[in-house]
């Protein structure tokens, strides 16, 4: 069944968007990609529609991408307008509120974390991140996690990253899909939590006087554990959902006294998108490869110096 011709008006590509339930279209995200990741509900009259990214966290109403809609209401449509707004939001923020409820109360990460045999910890340890910080992180396995792709269910096992806050509030985990579809991201966040990023060092009371900003969760662990940027402990490293996908962090980090933003080669315009949006103790390092690659491959603290040597200022 065919997008409807709306979504046009959204500046979104309608031929890439497919039906995903009775009343909501799965798409790309104009913000950060993808293929499915952003959903638009059209269960309300149009223009009254709301929009979320699985993926970076962005979501709003139909006005947000086009301005230009809400000239087009009368003035009791405009009124109408922001109290259904108003009554979606506040029952869109109890779903969130009862999700995360629901997921602290559980601790399934916890279950993932214990299932782990010793090839699934040998896999973790490939990948840069030994037995010790395993069980630091609470990181797991799932032999068969569900989920859908284009309205399909598929069933992989999964690799599960616990997500907290400071003093190890729980936020959101992420399943790293073992051999996925075609077309399909290895890495898919819980639904109905809202997008956050992964902190390394989540026992601490506040975020660190120096931090180190990456791509993935992945990459904040081995740098974290293997010490490889330099500090007096070990790195307080921050793993974004994405390049394009901040999940707040420009904000928290605003008053730390040094921030390094080390995304991936290829998002250099990401990166210094976000050490402005950062300010003034923001760098943008530049690296040759992915930073827990460069680590597999060798590098040492030494390496990692001598790119922050040559940081800019954005």
């Amino acid at each position: 069944m065919s997008a409807p011709i709306e979504l046009v008006q959204l500046g979104l590509a309608a031929e890439r968007f497919r039906k995903g339930g009775s009343k909501e279209y799965h798409g790309p995200c104009p913000f950060c990609g993808g293929r499915d990741r952003f959903i638009v509900w059209t269960d309300r009259d149009w223009p009254h529609w709301f929009w979320l990214c699985r993926k970076c966290g962005r979501d709003g109403w139909a006005d947000e991408l086009n301005p230009r809609l809400k000239e087009e209401l009368t003035p009791e449509l405009k009124a109408e307008y922001a109290r259904s707004r108003r009554a979606a939001e506040q029952a869109r923020d109890g779903e969130r509120r009862s999700a995360l409820e629901r997921f602290s109360t559980r601790e399934i990460w916890k279950e993932f974390h214990q299932r782990m045999t010793f090839e699934n910890r040998e896999w973790w340890n490939s990948q840069g991140i030994p037995a010790d910080w395993q069980d630091f992180w609470k990181l797991g396995y799932l032999p068969e996690k569900i989920f859908e792709q284009d309205g399909q269910p598929f069933t992989r096992a999964a690799y599960t990253i616990p997500k907290f806050d400071l003093r190890w509030a729980p936020k959101n985990i992420d399943y790293r899909i073992v051999d996925p579809p075609p077309g399909v991201g290895k890495y898919r966040p819980a639904p109905g939590l809202p997008a956050c990023a992964f902190l390394s060092l989540p026992f601490r009371k506040e975020i660190d006087d120096e931090v180190f900003i990456v791509e993935g969760s992945k990459k904040a662990m081995v740098l974290t554990c293997k010490k490889a940027l330099p500090c007096k402990d070990h790195p307080f490293v921050i793993g974004l959902p994405g390049c394009a996908s901040w999940a707040g962090v420009e904000e928290r980090v605003k008053e730390s006294g040094r921030v390094w933003v080390m995304l991936d080669p290829g998002a250099e315009d990401w990166a210094g998108k976000l050490a402005r949006a950062v300010g003034r103790a923001a760098r943008v390092v530049t690296l040759e490869m992915k930073p827990d690659d460069m680590v597999l491959a060798g590098a040492e603290l030494r390496d990692f110096t001598a790119r922050l040597r040559q940081a800019r200022v954005p």
